[in-house]
Order: structure tokens, then sequence, then C-alpha cells
């Protein structure tokens, strides 16, 4: 098990070296879906199955993935924003705190919040990228409330920047809602104690079984999809309960 510590060089070295190494199987959470195709093929051409978790592979690199789980970011994007409306009603307005911008989840979700908030006459007064990182993500926050201190709500685009939204949120005495995507441990506490509205439940670990099940059935030759989302529900303080918080 490799950690390539969101280094893509550092991904795909390790990829050729388990293709050297004739491992049988490989599963891989792309750090960026288009990078990560020469070693994607690299195994295929080695003939090694391949099963993608995380983050989707680009389409072109589709032909070299033997199965893909991996979360619906679109889905996840619409549930928050179904979410936010919730929280603030049509026409309200919301800042966004984004994630690493290009990246493909980043480009899924804002396919279903973007439409979701013009249908309901959402002002988007900032969007701006925080680049998955809770640091960052606070000095965003801060810089948001300091040029837009009446905006009905926050958006936190990933569960790894909540925690530095919701510390610069409470520094700058803001008492709007906060909302979240992806349910890790600490948007859960957030939730139980009231500072985060609702988020949408993304499980590491539910998205790690579907691969394990998709390698069961690759090595006994049973049928099964080559393409299946992990569900993300929307989560709030009442149904907190419901949601694992592995991550």
């Amino acid at each position: 098990m490799l950690s390539a510590n969101a280094d893509v060089p550092t991904q795909l070295n390790q990829i050729y070296d388990l293709v050297a190494k004739k491992v049988d199987y490989l599963v891989v959470g792309p750090i960026d879906g288009s990078a990560v195709i020469p070693g994607l093929k690299a195994a295929h051409a080695a003939g090694i199955p391949v099963v993608v978790i995380g983050n989707p592979v680009a389409k072109e690199g589709d032909e070299y993935v033997t199965a893909t789980r991996v979360p619906d970011d679109g889905q996840m994007g619409l549930g928050s924003a179904e979410l936010v409306v919730q929280a603030i009603g049509d026409g309200g307005s919301v800042v966004i705190v984004d994630g690493l911008a290009g990246q493909p989840a980043v480009v899924l979700r804002h396919a279903t919040i973007d439409p979701y908030f013009k249908e309901h006459n959402i002002k988007v007064l900032g969007d701006q990228p925080a680049d998955w990182d809770s640091n960052k993500a606070a000095t965003v926050t801060e810089d948001f409330l300091t040029r837009f201190p009446d905006v009905g709500a926050i958006f936190s685009m990933d569960g790894s920047e909540t925690p530095g939204v919701l510390r610069a949120a409470a520094d700058a005495g803001f008492k709007g809602p906060v909302i979240g995507l992806g349910g890790t441990a600490t948007e859960l506490a957030a939730l139980t104690s009231g500072k985060l509205y609702g988020t949408t439940c993304m499980s590491a670990g539910q998205n790690g079984e579907e691969a394990i099940n998709a390698l069961e059935a690759i090595v006994s030759g049973k049928p099964f999809e080559k393409t299946q989302a992990v569900v993300s529900p929307k989560v709030t303080k009442e149904n907190a309960n419901t949601c694992p918080g592995d991550w």
C-alpha cells in the first residue's frame, strides 16, 4: 500500500515500479485523472487489471481501466447545493471556498452546482480555490467575509477545507449557515455541535469495499459493471449518525 502524498510524478513512478514487480492487480486512486494515464497504460500492456477509486480517469484513459468505483461528484455537488438552498432559500447569496482549480472532481461538482444555483436564483458573490488545504481555506473565508459581510451562506467544496472555513467563520463572528461536502470525521463533529448546517457523506471505506468487490468479481470471473458510482447521501445534524465519517 503506497501513498504519493498528492505528488503526480511520485504516483506514476510507484505504478511503474509495481508493474515491473508483476503484481497481479492494481487499485489506483488517481491524483490527476489525465496525468495517471501512462501508468495505467503500462499496467494494461502488462496484463494487470486496474481498479480505479477516489477520482475518475480522463475519458482517453478509460480503455486501460478494468473497473471504476468512485463517488459521483456531480451527485455530491448537487446534494450540497440543495442544502445551501434549504438553508437560505431561493434568491439568497453564497460564497464558495473551492477545491483545486481544474481537477476533475471540481469540474464535475460545478456541472451540477452551477445550474442548480441559477435555477434557484442563488447569487454567488465569490468563488475562490483553496486547493483542498484547510489553512488556505481559512484565508479565503476570511477574505470573503471581509468583502461580503452580509453573505447568506458559506459553501466549503470539500471536507478537507471545512475546518479552516469554520475557524475563520467563527473568528469573524459569522452567524449564517456553513455547508460542507464529503462527510469527514471533522465535518460530522461540527454537524453534531451545530457549527455546520449540512454536508454530503462520502465514505472512503465504502469506496474501498466496492473496489474489493470489483476485484473479487475479476478474480472469480463473475460478471460486474465496469463503472459504478458510490452513493453519497445528504446529512444534517438529525441524521449525522448515518455517516461513518471514515476519513
